[in-house]
């Protein structure tokens, strides 16, 4: 029950002070274990509920082909929930073990529970969707502190502020200390959210570029998108939407299509990229996704999903390739083991591209491309050497169905631009597109399930990265390192007491 409640922190109710009662209750229940299997078996059903509660829309994507994928909606519904719980039972079960006591009891379950998201956020590509910092991106003030503490670091003061309140059961402890320390932990809080108001209200806006772009969601149904009859309907939906015209004011030239809205290869013909180009006006771009072919002979082709940039005169002029693919959707892990198709392509794996790029090209500022989940990925999404000036995500959520996935999605790809201190362009196929400024800001969007275009002028970004940006997560492994040696001198000060040494040294 604790991990069904602690879910609903996550996008779309955001109701992460339920956490602070959470927590507590949790630690409660963990007191009660006698043996460290015990502990293991509490924190492994808290993951499950949490898991299989907030990762209920994974079943969707099986439903729209429910003929083929039946077999597999009992893994997305409760065979990854019962392997990823193992995560949080094992932290538990190390935190346990420690046998730790007061405030770095309390230090210590958050440290170990953020190495375990750690852990499922890269172990096996990584799966870092739903961690605890994630809770606070709707509470733009907080959000801010994702410039210098990124999604790691925010989750372990989450964690370890939300625990406090288990020390006023402490017998061991006055209560006005108890009292004073929770107190101290909402204070944290507050003070971040005061820091996060401060940033948002004397940190100089870096204005706009006055470049237009048309953010376009065709709001293909995914049972629909891969029907060869239909192909030449979707291609004629995403020009008539491009041809609508602005709103007062804009005048859109630059254009973005979501993740494979092209359902063909464009060198299928010379007059995909020609229609392409029929939208734009001289100078105009359009950032189109796409599948890619590149042929090699004797029958062996490679397939990429990619993200091309056509011009008015129907030039290609550059690409993105996805690198990141998801497992089970674009590529088949241990295929030869695992004579199965992967839900997305069949029985061709996509190939991964070459990593984060920058691309340039004219009449638009250098930009970072991410292809779907790619963009909940902080370490791998912009090129450090060769840094962008605006992220774009394209995707197709339509897998998701009308569900909270969507939501999440669109929540995570927000935070990026906090970290990156540049601003997001994001088109979905069924939604959420929108448009983020270098602080979180969301601009504009368009709801989940609906079909339409939006119109934005592209904000700049910040002169300088934030801390995040140039350091990632070093704040939250100095929080990790900081616990080490205060867990190293509680060892070594417990084992002079135990050899009969004087117990003020131990205080």
């Amino acid at each position: 029950m604790l991990g069904i409640v602690s879910a609903l922190a996550f996008p779309p109710f955001y109701a992460t002070p339920l956490l602070w009662l959470v927590y507590p209750c949790l630690l409660f229940l963990l007191d009660g274990a006698k043996t460290h299997r015990q502990a293991f078996a509490i924190a492994w059903w808290f993951g499950f509920g949490q898991f299989a509660t907030a990762f209920y829309w994974l079943t969707n994507s099986m439903l729209t082909d429910i003929a083929h994928w039946w077999w597999a909606i009992p893994f997305a519904s409760t065979i990854l929930p019962i392997l990823l719980a193992f995560i949080p039972g094992f932290a538990v079960m190390m935190w346990w073990r420690a046998h730790q006591a007061g405030v770095l009891r309390i230090v210590g379950f958050a440290a170990w529970l953020m190495i375990g998201e750690w852990i499922r956020g890269h172990f096996l590509t990584g799966f870092p969707w739903n961690l605890t910092g994630q809770g606070w991106i709707a509470w733009l003030p907080v959000l801010q502190s994702y410039a210098w503490l990124g999604q790691y670091g925010l989750g372990f003061l989450t964690v370890a502020a939300a625990s406090l309140p288990i020390l006023l059961a402490d017998r061991s402890r006055t209560a006005s200390g108890a009292l004073a320390l929770t107190v101290g932990g909402v204070a944290i809080f507050c003070g971040l959210a005061a820091w996060g108001e401060y940033r948002l209200s004397a940190t100089a806006d870096p204005g706009t570029t006055g470049l237009v772009f048309r953010l376009v969601q065709p709001n293909v149904a995914q049972g629909d998108k891969w029907t060869k009859d239909l192909a030449e309907q979707h291609f004629e939906t995403l020009l008539r939407l491009s041809r609508q015209p602005g709103e007062e004011g804009l005048a859109p030239r630059f254009f973005i299509w979501p993740e494979t809205a092209i359902p063909f290869p464009l060198d299928w013909s010379p007059e995909i990229p020609r229609a392409i180009a029929s939208v734009l006006k001289p100078g105009g771009l359009v950032l189109a996704g796409t599948l890619r072919v590149e042929r090699h002979g004797a029958g062996r082709s490679d397939y990429y999903n990619s993200l091309e940039v056509v011009d008015s005169n129907g030039d290609r002029l550059a690409r993105y390739d996805k690198t990141h693919l998801a497992p089970f959707g674009e590529y088949m892990p241990f295929r030869n083991v695992l004579p199965l198709d992967a839900l997305a392509v069949g029985s061709q794996d996509l190939t991964p591209g070459r990593g984060a790029e920058t691309i340039t090209v004219p009449g638009i500022p250098p930009f970072a491309a991410a292809i779907c989940y790619e963009a909940i990925f902080a370490e791998t999404l912009v090129d450090l050497h060769n840094r962008p000036k605006f992220l774009v995500q394209v995707t197709n959520d339509g897998w998701f169905g009308v569900s909270a996935g969507p939501h999440q999605h669109f929540a995570m790809a927000q935070s990026r631009a906090v970290e990156q201190g540049m601003p997001l362009l994001r088109a979905a196929n069924t939604g959420v597109s929108g448009a983020v400024d270098s602080f979180g800001r969301v601009l504009g969007s368009l709801p989940l399930g609906s079909q339409g275009v939006l119109d934005v002028t592209l904000p700049g970004s910040l002169p300088r990265p934030p801390f995040y940006a140039r350091h990632g997560d070093l704040i939250f492994a100095i929080m990790l390192g900081l616990y080490a040696i205060w867990s190293g001198l509680w060892w070594r000060s417990s084992l002079h007491l135990r050899d009969g040494g004087d117990v003020r040294h131990f205080t």
